[in-house]
């Protein structure tokens, strides 16, 4: 690896030798043409720990802070033909659209414990073309966490035909949830369109009745409900129900068949279990609803949400239903422009070249930054085969790692943040759910993004880390040079309701979304080495220090990351330590 290789994932540096020994099978045609031989392969690990950090769940996928091996499945041997191969001449460059492949497939390596040897051997038959070659080595980790990655390695191809990307995740669907509860909306609707259309209208002139809410006001508050999530509705519903209760609906023109008692039924009555299990209660004066209380049902529609793997994608179109109350179509949609994926898995990578070895014993190799640099020659394996040889660099890490920590940033509030009306919420009482990370594109054989997809990696796996003081670890693809990455927090309320971007309402006990940008171009300090860096890159953790100040741009529906018109409730001051860190502060 490079000099800056000391911070892997926090784990471990792979270093992969490959000695062949000249036991020669038989003869074979080379990609390009020529005679290729078989060798038996001696595959050996060399195993070197990293930096002993170790924070959640994840730091067993990332092997952070492990002193053991997980493991390796999906082992290829890539192997290219490079004329005049040296030891600054072996990448495949813009040749990579016609350099074609040969693809060995090894055997896994198993998990092992504590590494006592510092390396272990294993033992394959392979074959190799005839010619002057160079190496692609790529493997993933066998430790079945929560992240993945697809491999597209075609057996016949080019370089350049090499991918990899990020394993989506199935939407739970339109049926999971909407159903029953579509047809609980669509009973009350039906009941206040019955009572006076114009309060789903907004139109209609609203009569004088002294401190009751008019048509259009109730229109457009209703308008302001967009998210699907049960706890959001519940608190909509609860506010319509005191609102009916204590006549606080304006009589208006045209005026309805319906009554006010027909609303609060289709709310809640005995037996109806859908969203409450006893009566919503409160008071309404001067335009404000005061001490709302209400008890949502413990099971059914209230965890189905929140036993998927996803986050809230459902809408309510409550205010767009004009059919009457007659059709439930249209009341809640399953409506997100996001691709969830699961995040990469832990993954490694090297493009190399064979070096000659043959006098050497593997003890005796000396390995400085990542390179071998006791050795010989560069392997000329079109000419003379060496009884040994080598790969001359480590493999290395060929995802990114996103670190994030939640602190408070407010100053002399006791932990107080303040929310879109100045009211102020508990830091403590706020808790980090998820994780979504958005421009994660599929990347090529060199792990460089190639431009195809744009997914979201969303992770939940948080174990039982809140991550207010330590940082939570995500995999991901590298991203583009240069480029931003939009990211958003998942999280929950855990204090009293109130009101974020746009005037929205955000229930106790429910979910809302913070989004951030992470722009390379306005970092403060480099990286070494490199002059356009991304916000992940392989081999680098990014590390995102998230200093909640304000809840006003607070979201209760998923933000489209891929949008450009997003506007961010995280501002991020930039920099690198070890990686990438960002000093973010929410305003």
């Amino acid at each position: 690896m490079k000099t800056y290789q000391s911070w892997l994932l926090g784990a471990l540096a792979c270093a992969t030798i490959v000695p062949f020994t000249g036991c020669t099978k038989d003869e074979m045609v080379g990609p390009n043409g020529g005679n290729g031989e078989t060798y038996e392969t001696e595959l050996t690990i060399a195993l070197k720990t990293g930096n002993g950090t170790k924070t959640r769940a994840t730091s067993e996928e990332t092997q952070s802070g492990e002193s053991k091996f997980n493991g390796m499945t999906d082992i290829r041997l890539v192997s290219y033909s490079v004329t005049g191969i040296t030891e600054d001449n072996y990448k495949p460059g813009v040749d990579a659209d016609n350099t074609i492949i040969k693809v060995t497939s090894l055997t896994d390596l198993d998990a092992i414990g504590t590494v006592s040897d510092k390396y272990f051997k294993q033992r394959d038959l392979i074959s190799l073309p005839q010619q002057t070659q160079a190496f692609l080595f790529y493997g993933k980790s066998k430790y079945a966490g929560v992240g993945d990655i697809t491999t597209n390695i075609s057996t016949t191809g080019a370089v350049n035909t090499i991918n990899f990307d990020l394993v989506s995740k199935t939407e739970p669907g339109e049926g999971v949830y909407e159903t029953p509860m579509e047809a609980y909306l669509a009973g009350v609707y039906k009941a206040l369109y019955d009572f006076n259309p114009a309060y789903l209208t907004g139109s209609g002139t609203s009569a004088s009745t002294s401190g009751a809410i008019d048509a259009t006001t109730f229109y457009n508050n209703l308008k302001l409900a967009k998210s699907g999530a049960f706890n959001q509705i519940a608190h909509l519903m609860a506010q319509i129900y005191v609102l009916a209760n204590n006549n606080g609906f304006a009589a208006s023109d045209p005026a309805g068949t319906g009554s006010l008692d027909a609303v609060k039924k289709a709310i809640y009555d005995t037996g109806n279990t859908v969203v409450f299990e006893s009566e919503p209660s409160g008071t309404y004066s001067d335009g404000k609803i005061s001490s709302l209380n209400y008890t949502t049902v413990s099971d059914g529609l209230a965890t189905a949400l929140d036993a998927s793997k996803m986050p809230t994608v459902y809408k309510l179109q409550f205010y767009d239903f004009t059919d009457v109350g007659t059709n439930s179509t249209g009341i809640l949609t399953f409506d997100d422009t996001n691709t969830y994926a699961y995040p990469a898995a832990l993954y490694y990578y090297v493009n190399t070249y064979p070096v000659d070895y043959t006098t050497l014993e593997f003890n005796n190799l000396t390995w400085g930054n990542g390179v071998l640099t006791n050795k010989k020659d560069v392997a000329d394996l079109g000419d003379k085969v060496p009884s040994k040889i080598a790969m001359a660099h480590t493999a290395q890490y060929a995802v990114g790692r996103l670190d994030v920590k939640l602190e408070d940033g407010t100053v002399g509030t006791s932990g107080n943040i303040p929310d879109g009306e100045g009211t102020n919420i508990a830091f403590n009482k706020l808790t980090l759910k998820a994780i979504l990370i958005g421009n994660q594109k599929q990347v090529g054989w060199n792990f460089l993004p190639t431009g195809s997809g744009d997914k979201v990696i969303y992770d939940n796996e948080f174990g039982g880390n809140d991550g207010k003081t330590n940082a939570c670890q995500v995999l991901a693809l590298p991203s583009v040079a240069g480029e931003s990455v939009n990211i958003a927090l998942e999280m929950t309320n855990g204090d009293t309701p109130f009101v974020g971007k746009g005037g929205q309402i955000i229930p106790k006990n429910s979910t809302f979304y913070l989004t951030a940008q992470l722009n390379p171009n306005t970092a403060t300090q480099g990286v070494t080495g490199i002059t356009n860096p991304a916000v992940f890159m392989s081999d680098y953790y990014t590390t995102a220090t998230l200093k909640l100040k304000s809840l006003v741009n607070a979201e209760n529906t998923v933000p489209d990351l891929s949008g450009s018109s997003l506007e961010f409730a995280l501002s991020v001051d930039l920099g690198w330590n070890q990686g990438l860190v960002f000093d973010v502060p929410i305003q």
